[in-house]
């Protein structure tokens, strides 16, 4: 049986929960045992997201932590399914529940390519591999700066609508579409790369907390491959955001992406993980 809890149970499951993640890695992956904590309350208390339990016999058994954004149909395990035990079985009664309650929604997420059993489960209700990359994380002491070879500039009002027609154009597949980006720029921090008056390449950083900031994504003009705006778009924001007081930036590269690797590595960056995103057609 699949219910949703309120604050009564919350360190209860949480402290479930954050056994169970210790053996058993997902993403997005949380820092503390207080970090999840305050995870979960923030969705007790959201108006859409939810925390969600299985149980069996009166012993919770499951737990999903589910962000749920209604007006894009858009649904993601916050955390991924956490199960005691059978995972197949605790994960089947979460997704009946959301094929249930969420009908026509796509459904996300996100688990270390090392976690074989959420990834098999996956493959077996035929979800489909939407990314394939490796966690890289940087620490503010070992970025390297480059020499940079082109102009390196924050995003400027004048170039924001030729900014968002270049980042939909390259990225059609990603949750940040600029049409949400633009709706919360203030978590972003986004460097664009000019050459003969358009954008060749832009880097998109979410400020995640006062110590931490995620690329999202790396763009770049095919035009422009092989010309190492990679690593001069690194180097130029990278030096801003430690700058600002950074003191980590975790970036997915993407496993074919071979000159943003290059790059990446070329300014400190070291690969800490592996990642598989899922996408489901609920």
């Amino acid at each position: 049986m699949i219910k949703e809890i309120g604050e009564d149970l919350l360190e209860k499951v949480v402290k479930l929960a954050w056994e169970i993640s210790q053996a058993k890695n997902s993403f997005p992956k949380y820092e503390s045992y207080d970090d999840m904590y305050n995870g979960f309350l923030k969705a007790i208390h959201h108006n859409e997201d939810k925390v969600l339990v299985c149980c069996e016999d009166g012993e919770i058994i499951g737990v999903l932590n589910l962000f749920v954004e209604t007006k894009n149909k858009f649904l993601q395990g916050q955390g991924g399914i956490f199960a005691k035990g059978d995972f197949n079985f605790v994960a089947t009664q979460f997704i009946d529940y959301l094929r249930k309650n969420y009908e026509g929604n796509e459904m996300f997420f996100g688990y270390p390519a090392e976690n074989e059993e959420a990834i098999n489960f996956l493959k077996q209700i035929n979800a489909e591999l939407a990314e394939s990359s490796l966690t890289m994380e940087l620490e503010k002491n070992e970025f390297i700066k480059s020499l940079v070879s082109s102009d390196v500039v924050p995003l400027e009002k004048e170039y924001y609508d030729e900014y968002a027609a270049f980042h939909d154009k390259h990225n059609p597949d990603i949750y940040w579409t600029s049409e949400r980006i633009f709706e919360n720029l203030n978590i972003w921090k986004i460097y664009i790369v000019v050459k003969k008056q358009k954008i060749a390449g832009s880097i998109l950083i979410r400020m995640v907390d006062d110590k931490l900031a995620d690329i999202c994504c790396v763009t770049i003009d095919s035009k422009y491959n092989s010309c190492g705006l990679e690593l001069d778009l690194f180097s130029e924001s990278l030096y801003d955001i430690f700058k600002e007081g950074k003191e980590r930036v975790l970036h997915f590269v993407d496993e074919d992406a071979n000159e943003e690797l290059h790059a990446a590595l070329k300014v400190g960056f070291k690969q800490i993980d592996s990642y598989r995103g899922y996408r489901l057609k609920i």
